[in-house]
């Protein structure tokens, strides 16, 4: 326990010749915030005894799992289970079962999704083949393909996007097809069309026929126009507010030309009306200034990644708990340095500091009451001097002037140094919670990781227990167990060693009757 004044000393810095009220205030107010941060260290302590405790546990718990996990080995070996419960001979079932990404999908080819599907050029179909117009034949993709890289040659930069717009259609492919197709001029547009099939090939002559031509891409100024008309229509919504950030960014990137076309074309924003200069973005909503930034440190990263000590584990009970017991080792480790440590540093950077503060205002105290004591006798000296119309000597007179001067001095140092020792004193009992946040911070983020990397760990008994339900159907293994057979059926009824095992003849009776 801190005490911040003395049981010599609990009288207040005031004697009959001299009063100091503002001393007297802090006298009290330190005293009171003393007791409460005595009273927060407790707390805090407490919580420290705690965070301790749940360190222990956590190693014994998982140490006790493992050995759990080996007497169940020990029981079951050279059993059909035992490949289950260990990683002996069971090396062929390891796998990657932490950290599972997903598998890729295939790649679709943009060629199966056009419709409708080309026939193979006219020169390659063989006498009374006509074609198919569903063919998902290797062959018939093969001949598209073919059919379309005939055709790149000749293709734009402009028409090969446009083909990559209108692809779900199949009008580029179809397009390029028309192209190729008329090069030697012997072939007609009914002549591309797809065999067999009259009606869907005027509609594609048509389409193709009607197709509108690709719009050029738009000049800087039509683009200001653009933005200009699409800022005038929600002027209203906006009712004058600053211009978002994205928009500016697009007017200044645009340049000074389409900036002053913005201007002429919207006389309700007065900034750019005035100078015709492109004004700065206003900072993004919802982001902080940089001064605001708190920096955060991710005190637990997950564990059981892509590439870890843990990507791989065997499927056996066993070797699941040891990587478990493992994972709670590391887990351990950064608990103690991260939490613990930072819990016991700062009992110990407020404790020690708030400490030597309060021996050293109590020293002071004790400096400024020996000066009041001293002052106070000698001006009671001079009085009696006074009174007795004795003469006071200059002596006498320079020391209580020296001594006096001792005193203000005393009163400024201890009311400044306890005026500072107030507020640490409040800001490490009033305030505390700023100093637990981090640790409730890394708190949660060890929760948080270490059981979702326990339960990655421990999802690799899944792909076992599956394995054991069926070991348990093929053996004919009752899964609620059979005490009860146990205790009450016949030996020759329960017995699993072999289908073709004869009951004795003879027992025990027939023996004695013989």
């Amino acid at each position: 326990m801190i005490h911040a004044i003395s049981q010599r000393s609990t009288r207040s810095v005031r004697t009959e010749a001299t009063e100091f009220p503002d001393s007297r205030r802090i006298h009290d107010e330190v005293g009171e915030a003393a007791k409460r941060y005595d009273e927060s260290r407790a707390k805090l302590l407490r919580l420290m005894a705690s965070l301790k405790k749940q360190h222990h546990l956590m190693v014994k718990t998982s140490e006790k799992r493992l050995e759990t996990a080996k007497q169940f080995e020990n029981f079951l070996a050279d059993t059909p289970l035992s490949k289950m419960v260990s990683e002996v001979g069971s090396a062929e079932a390891k796998t990657k079962v932490f950290a599972r990404s997903q598998p890729e999908k295939p790649k679709t080819r943009e060629k199966e999704e056009v419709e409708p599907v080309l026939s193979p050029p006219l020169e390659t179909i063989e006498s009374g083949d006509t074609g198919s117009r569903n063919s998902g034949s290797a062959e018939a993709q093969k001949e598209e393909e073919l059919l379309v890289s005939r055709s790149s040659s000749s293709v734009t930069s402009e028409e090969t996007g446009e083909r990559e717009d209108n692809i779900a259609g199949g009008e580029a492919v179809l397009a390029r097809a028309k192209e190729d197709y008329s090069i030697d001029g012997n072939m007609t547009e009914e002549g591309i069309l797809i065999t067999g099939d009259e009606a869907a090939g005027e509609e594609i002559k048509e389409e193709l026929d009607g197709k509108p031509e690709a719009k050029p891409a738009e000049s800087d100024e039509e683009i200001a126009r653009r933005l200009a008309k699409q800022w005038e229509e929600e002027a209203e919504e906006w009712k004058g507010s600053p211009v978002d950030a994205a928009d500016d960014a697009i007017i200044q990137a645009c340049g000074t030309d389409v900036t002053e076309s913005i201007v002429s074309h919207d006389s309700s924003v007065p900034e750019l009306a005035a100078d015709n200069k492109p004004r700065t973005p206003p900072a993004s909503k919802g982001k902080k200034n940089e001064k605001e930034k708190i920096p955060h440190q991710q005190a637990f990263p997950p564990l059981v990644v892509d590439g870890s000590d843990f990507d791989k584990v065997d499927h056996s009970y066993g070797a699941v708990h040891e990587a478990a017991n493992k994972l709670t080792d590391l887990y351990a480790d950064q608990y103690s340095s991260n939490i613990i440590k930072y819990v016991e540093e700062w009992d110990k950077a407020s404790y020690t500091r708030i400490q030597g503060r309060l021996l050293e205002f109590e020293r002071m105290k004790s400096n400024l009451e020996h000066y009041v004591q001293k002052v106070d006798g000698l001006r009671s000296g001079i009085k009696k001097r006074e009174g007795s119309n004795r003469k006071i000597s200059p002596k006498a007179s320079q020391r209580f002037d020296r001594n006096e001067l001792k005193l203000g001095g005393a009163r400024e140092a201890y009311d400044s140094y306890g005026e500072s020792l107030l507020l640490l004193l409040e800001e490490v009992t009033d305030r505390a919670w700023r100093d637990c946040f981090p640790l409730l911070m890394r708190a949660m983020q060890f929760d948080v990781n270490f059981s979702s990397d326990q339960a990655k760990v421990f999802s690799a008994l899944n792909e076992t227990v599956e394995r054991l339900e069926k070991l348990g159907v093929g053996r004919e293994v009752d899964p609620d167990g059979r005490i009860r057979s146990l205790k009450e059926s016949k030996p020759e009824e329960i017995y699993t060693g072999g289908k073709n095992v004869v009951p004795p003849v003879h027992s025990t009776r027939d023996v004695y009757e013989v």
